[in-house]
């Protein structure tokens, strides 16, 4: 009998040592995720394209062999305030460093070095595809009376699949999220001025590269340029100049908070996001602005800040 898709399980564990593996297990790793997609093993290979008097296929030459996948995560608080969210692991592989601040809240801003890396096991139905040295590139996305959810896409190195149960499945970390809406969403601004917003997101844009040299194979994160896209409802030039910000190239602050009681707050904040592209568009009757979102830096590793609290 084949296996069944259903019976699945994601684990991932953070890495004392990048590519050493961390040996998760269901009890303390399990990831509650939605739409996952693997690419269980991907080959760079070479042709020795010979020359021989007939026609037909050459060899190809294995040089180098990797694992990608991705999967949604729910956006959701830790349930107290102060304490790491579930999916922080993750996040920390997506070149994001963690400041905890008991009692109050836990943010995650980008960083250009120390790198956290995860080993990772995508079992299905008893089969474990495991992999190490996993890292990657993470987007926040909210949409109303969505779910909002974490974006997220991996690369790693390949390890061979075998035969193996995943016992003792604990998701109670997990916290169960809140609708995007009016009653769950108080704040959203761009520019320091209130917006009504039907959607808004942040890519936190990872340049990531799979590295096998002589004497080295691991995953790197070479360059980050965050970018993202926002919809909310076209007002008048006296209420703020859209356009007039477009063609001047002016930056300013945005701010999204969903959640009102602590415990389960996810925010978005960012100090420098450069506004472009717009279009208008029709929603039952209203019209809508769109806009592509540049999310530039001030000083250095400060052009976001995803914050729970």
């Amino acid at each position: 009998m084949g296996l069944n898709m259903k019976n699945a399980v994601l684990l991932a564990k953070a890495e004392v040592t990048p590519g050493v593996d961390a040996v998760p297990d269901g009890a303390t790793n399990a990831m509650l995720v939605q739409n996952l997609s693997i690419n269980p093993l991907e080959q760079e290979v070479v042709q020795r394209n010979l020359i021989r008097p007939y026609f037909g296929n050459d060899e190809q030459i294995p040089v180098g062999t990797k694992l990608s996948l991705s999967f949604e995560v729910e956006a959701a608080g830790a349930g107290t305030a102060g304490d790491a969210p579930a999916y922080a692991e993750l996040l920390k592989a997506c070149g994001l460093a963690e400041t905890i601040t008991v009692g109050t809240d836990v943010r995650y801003a980008p960083v250009s070095s120390g790198f956290g890396s995860l080993t990772m096991i995508y079992n299905l139905d008893g089969v474990s595809h495991k992999c190490t040295y996993g890292r990657g590139s993470v987007e926040l996305a909210f949409d109303a009376k969505g779910i909002p959810k974490f974006k997220f896409n991996f690369v790693a190195l390949y390890a061979d699949v075998v035969d193996a149960t995943v016992l003792s499945v604990d998701y109670s970390a997990f916290i169960k999220p809140l609708a995007v809406n009016k009653r769950n969403t108080p704040t959203a601004s761009l520019h320091s001025n209130n917006i009504v917003l039907q959607s808004i997101s942040m890519d936190a844009g990872m340049n990531v590269a799979y590295q096998n040299l002589v004497g080295y194979e691991g995953v790197d994160l070479t360059d980050r340029a965050a970018k993202g896209k926002i919809l909310f409802q076209y007002t008048k030039v006296a209420t703020y100049d859209w356009f007039g910000a477009i063609k001047n190239g002016d930056s300013g602050p945005l701010s999204f908070v969903h959640g009102v009681t602590a415990g389960n707050i996810v925010e978005l904040a960012a100090p420098n996001v450069q506004i472009i592209n717009p279009s208008i568009s029709d929603q039952d009757g209203t019209a809508m602005l769109g806009l592509d979102l540049n999310y530039n830096p001030v000083d250095g590793n400060d052009e976001f800040e995803i914050i729970v609290r």
